[in-house]
């Protein structure tokens, strides 16, 4: 999951711009960019080549989103 570092949450976390590249039906690269809500940080993330990485006020997380039933 990713969560804003200043606010150490993903709840007012939105995607700003996303691009997702595919190659023969399957996701080659993903880039995102998100801005937090509560306290107007940013940040990017990006996929490449099976490879994750952050940069700005956001972080990424082992957590997983918990489903509401």
């Amino acid at each position: 999951m990713i969560v804003c570092s200043a606010c150490e949450s993903a709840q007012f976390l939105q995607i700003e711009e996303s691009t997702i590249r595919f190659e023969a039906a399957e996701p080659r690269s993903i880039h995102e960019k998100y801005r937090c809500t509560n306290c107007d940080s940013e940040g990017r993330y990006w996929y490449l080549s099976g490879e994750e990485c952050v940069m700005g006020t956001v972080e990424l997380t082992d957590e997983r989103p918990r489903t509401v039933r």
